[in-house]
Order: structure tokens, then sequence, then C-alpha cells
């Protein structure tokens, strides 16, 4: 490895994507173009964020249960279909969320 691609992967940093939801009740879109998924988080690697989603969707998970309506039910669907991506994926080229929290 060289430095310039030495220098190019420490720019990359990681996103934590949840998909969207639509209409009421709530459906999931898990197959929506990742251009539609919203940036629930940031993250300067790979594991850092994909250990967090794995202890965001427990304790989503263990707050749940106490609740009263479907909309927790619905939250942990969507943080438990959350997807960890790289910053400079190209999937994520138009994607708003992703602009706006750079």
């Amino acid at each position: 490895m060289n430095l310039r691609h030495a220098g190019a992967l420490a720019l990359v940093g990681w996103y934590l994507m949840i998909p969207p939801t639509r209409g009421a009740p709530a459906e999931i879109l898990y197959h929506a173009p990742l251009s539609r998924w919203e940036v629930s988080d940031q993250y300067d690697g790979k594991v850092e964020c994909e250990n967090s989603l794995k202890e965001i969707v427990k304790n989503a998970q263990h707050n749940s249960d106490q609740c009263t309506n479907g909309d927790c039910a619905v939250t942990v669907a969507q943080l438990a279909g959350g997807r960890c991506m790289a910053s400079d994926d190209p999937r994520l080229k138009n994607n708003a969320s992703v602009k706006s929290s750079k």
C-alpha cells in the first residue's frame, strides 16, 4: 500500500444508515435505494459503527418491552435493518442526509 492510498483510507468515515418508512401504520422500506436511507449516526471506523448498531438494537429491544403502542416495534425493526456504510460508498452519492451530515 502506498502512502497516497493509506491517506485516502484514513478519510473514509462510516455512517449508520436506517431504512425509510412510509404510511401509517409504518411500513419499513428495506429495499429502498440507499439514496433514500437516513443517516442515524457517524463513526470513524467500521467496527465502531457495527458495535454501536448492535448496542442500539439491544437497547431498543429492551425499551420496546415497556412500550404500549406499535411505534416501538417499528423503531426496533427499523434499527435492526440498519447498515454501516462507508462514507465513500457510491450508492450514497445522491443521499441528501449524507450531504447534510458532513
